[in-house]
């Protein structure tokens, strides 16, 4: 559905989801698939940049969002809930058990929140973080 569209991704989840019981066949490469694969941190376009958000899996990537009312993160399972996010301390723990990373999962929210987004949006949790 999506030929010729760029589609953005972190070197280790592009290698991970060629090898067999990864993903879903078909989803990493297909016909017509404009894939432009990064090494860490690119701005995309002015105001959007991707992040390396390594944890939950090795390649995962969060976006960022420049607003006139600061940033605001589409983090998607870099943290499970919100919970997790504002107070990992705090037994809320989900993603944090099943990330491929441990170390890498609590590096990345550490990182997250020392962007300070006015807003947080994640994979799991319905509910919006905010300050």
């Amino acid at each position: 559905m999506l030929p010729g569209v760029p589609i953005f991704v972190q070197r280790r989840e592009f290698e991970a989801a060629r090898e067999p019981g990864y993903t879903l066949p078909g989803l990493a490469e297909f016909d017509g698939a404009d894939i432009r694969v990064l090494d860490g941190d690119a701005e995309i376009l002015p105001g959007l940049t991707l992040l390396a958000t390594p944890g939950h899996t090795n390649g995962h990537q969060s976006l960022m969002v420049d607003t006139r009312s600061g940033p605001v993160v589409l983090a998607g399972q870099a943290a499970y809930t919100v919970d997790e996010y504002a107070d990992p301390q705090n037994g809320h723990i989900w993603g944090l058990k099943a990330a491929a990373d441990q170390h890498q999962y609590r590096r990345s929210l550490q990182r997250l929140r020392e962007l300070q987004p006015q807003r947080l949006y994640l994979a799991h949790d319905t509910r919006v973080w905010q300050p």
